[in-house]
């Protein structure tokens, strides 16, 4: 095999470093690996060195000696970077010397500091100090370990630096860095640069999934296959009002059996309920136009709706205080100077900046003198409906910048309830984002040769949704708030949880029976399934022997429940209820995006279009199997229902893959049923307008 070198005669192959404090098993690592791989060894210079200093003067290492052991060392490295192999393994490097001598004499010699910037390694193998000190004459910090380690972690991690921790037996820590070093050869073998592995291992991304999700977004997804319309005819329950209130006295009498909990994703940006103010801001010339012919000329209906209506939002008087504390004179202005401000103050990053802040905290309502924002709206709520003897449990998945705003409202929220809200929070996991992919089909990098990743869609929180300690979740989104019908949003989440109450009983009931082994009433549950849990049952499934029949059964029961409400169809953008096809062509119910479908097949775009009922994402959900045990979500996932977006970066266009939705894809293994609410508990803000709609006004 020939070296990997370049026209400079430099090694271009794998150089892989072994960092870590003295007697942390550096050499005895890079000896295993390099036979593992066949790969070379750059031996420690320092040990030479010193070793040789220590007989001629009785001397150890002094900050003198740092220059020449980080020359030496380089010298070693450049005669080994000869070698045939395709990798190599440094037993420490000048990067180890100047952080040791940063360590313990608190500076870098300046003719090393000026060398590090060019010095370059694919991988760092950081070894911990947690086996035996083994003593030498020139070791001589057997009890700084420790404080070695942290700052040569820092050092690390201050030159952006991408290092992995090795500890444990001997076995372990071979096992963990061939780990390693096989994830960076998979990456270099699927056309990624040795320097993306910072970026892999920053984001905590698994290579499998990133070279699956590449390949998922070159290839496409399959659309799902319409059946047909979930409606009240087939799919959707729609009952009387004497049902309604028998459900509601179901959940109010069990609720204190159960643990309940408010599950609210509410990480999202703003800005897109503000899109038509940023456009406005970008195009909008106030020396050259009036507001007026902006509106005419950009067909702004959204502006001008904002502009009359600008009084009645619940942030304009401070905004409109803030304004006069900038400007003495902003009475005297005209008209569209005073909306032109106002919007700039309502958006930017030196005021309100109201675009890049999670909907979460923004006001949303106004009651007298009192501002809230939907964090309060759904503190209330809990209140309402999942108040027991236990405390009102509500998690909010956040972005960690915004941590703070949501504990500040949390902390001011004035409870008069006897109950306690307890509020967690959880971030969407970065192992979870996913690859943006170039329009070659190669990963896509950005301006400064960066790959670019991006959040995986609703369908990341999965994983937070799984941490949640319950046996009832509701599920709920942010905006989907008001601050009038809190007793009809609160009576029909109740009735939603007494329909699962009373279904999961029944559930329940039925997998005891078969657990113990009775089958006498195997075919009214068979017939219970079908007929009340949306189950389909095959031809081959009702000719089957009993076994059979069980076993089926238990698998088809032994599942998480959801009760979703259904409101009727508005024009509201976002998934309906559909029966759904599977590859062996078994219906279920499903909630489906526009984006899932193939709307140029005249047939499902006719299926699609015949949709009755919308999904507001109003979820109540059993997580918890016969015996107690919390379900593992992810086992319940439809791997082949993510999606496929388009979306641009400096310029340049990308795609990349979605996770299965929160409540599509990701539940698509659920048992599932729909039931109709009325559409006074749906009053969703995506729009900053849709503030001004009676249902938020005071």
């Amino acid at each position: 095999m020939e070296a990997k070198t370049n026209k400079n005669n430099r090694f271009t192959g794998l150089k892989i470093v072994v960092f870590g404090p003295e007697s942390s098993g550096k050499t005895t690592l890079a000896q295993q690996l390099a036979a593992r791989y066949n790969a070379a060894v750059v031996p420690e210079f320092a040990r030479e060195y010193l070793t040789n200093k220590l007989k001629s003067t009785q001397q150890n290492c002094t900050f003198d000696d740092i220059l020449p052991i980080a020359k030496g060392q380089m010298q070693s490295e450049l005669e080994a970077e000869q070698t045939p192999a395709n990798i190599i393994f440094y037993d420490t490097n000048p990067l180890l010397t100047a952080a040791y001598s940063e360590c313990h004499y608190n500076k870098i010699p300046e003719e090393l500091e000026n060398e590090i910037p060019a010095l370059s390694y694919d991988l760092y193998l950081l070894t911990e100090p947690d086996i035996p000190w083994e003593a030498d004459s020139i070791r001589q910090h057997q009890n700084q370990r420790q404080d070695e380690f942290r700052a040569f972690k820092k050092f690390l991690k201050k030159r952006n630096l991408p290092y992995a921790r090795i500890k444990g037996t001997q076995t372990e820590r071979i096992a963990t860095a061939s780990a390693h070093i096989d994830n960076l050869l998979q990456l270099l073998q699927n056309q990624f640069k040795a320097a993306d592995y910072l970026w892999v291992l920053k984001h905590q991304l698994s290579i499998p999934n990133l070279l699956q999700h590449i390949n998922i977004v070159n290839n496409g997804i399959a659309p799902l296959q319409l059946a047909a319309p979930a409606t009240p005819a087939n799919g959707i329950l729609v009952l009387e009002q004497e049902q309604h209130d028998e459900l509601v006295r179901i959940f109010d009498e069990e609720k204190a059996n159960y643990t309940l909990a408010k599950f609210v994703p509410a990480s999202g940006a703003a800005s897109r309920m503000f899109k038509f103010l940023l456009d406005f801001l970008e195009n909008y010339a106030p020396d050259q136009d009036t507001i007026n012919a902006y509106i005419n000329k950009h067909n702004a209906k959204d502006l001008a709706v904002f502009l009359v209506g600008i009084e009645k939002f619940p942030f304009y008087d401070e905004v409109i205080a803030e304004l006069k504390r900038n400007y003495s004179n902003f009475d005297r202005w005209n008209k569209d100077l005073k909306d032109y401000y106002f919007i700039k103050f309502l958006l930017s990053s030196r005021h309100f900046n109201f675009a890049s802040k999670p909907k979460a905290v923004l006001p949303f309502h106004k009651t007298g003198v009192r501002v809230k924002t939907p964090i309060d709206a759904h503190l209330e709520e809990a209140l309402a409906y999942i108040q027991t003897k236990h405390d009102a449990h509500v998690h909010f998945t956040i972005s960690p910048e915004f941590q703070a705003d949501f504990q500040s409202i949390v902390e001011a929220f004035p409870n008069t309830s006897s109950s306690k809200i307890d509020v967690s929070y959880s971030v969407q996991e970065s192992a979870t984002d996913t690859i943006a992919v170039a329009n070659t089909g190669l990963p896509y990098y950005d301006k400064k040769n960066h790959l670019v990743c991006r959040p995986a869609g609703h369908g990341a929180l999965l994983g937070n949704l799984n941490r949640i300690k319950a046996d009832i979740v509701f599920i709920k989104n942010i905006d989907n708030v008001s601050d009038k019908t809190l007793p009809a949003i609160s009576f029909y989440k109740k009735m939603l949880a007494g329909k699962l109450v009373q279904i999961q009983k029944r559930v329940f009931e039925i997998l005891q029976q078969l657990e113990a082994g009775v089958d006498l009433q195997l075919s009214n549950w068979i017939e219970f399934a079908q007929n009340n849990l949306n189950i389909s049952a095959s031809a081959s499934i009702l000719s089957a022997d009993a076994n059979f029949k069980k076993a089926w059964l238990f698998e088809k029961l032994n599942r998480p429940i959801r009760v979703c409400g259904m409101v009727k169809n508005e024009g509201e953008p976002g998934g309906g209820p559909f029966w759904v096809l599977d590859k062996h062509q078994q219906k279920s119910l499903q909630i489906v995006e526009s984006a899932q479908i193939n709307l140029n097949d005249p047939q499902q775009k006719a299926i699609f279009d015949g949709s009755t009922h919308f999904n507001p994402v109003d979820l109540v959900c059993a997580v918890k199997d016969f015996k107690g045990n919390a379900f593992d979500l992810h086992k319940f996932v439809d791997p082949d229902s993510g999606f496929i977006v388009e979306k641009s970066k400096d310029g340049q266009s990308f795609k990349a893959y979605e996770l299965p939705g929160l409540w599509n894809g990701s539940m698509a293994d659920w048992i599932t049923v729909f039931v109709e609410v009325p559409l006074q508990t749906f009053n969703p803000v995506k729009t900053v307008n849709d503030l001004l709609k009676p249902a938020h006004q005071p």
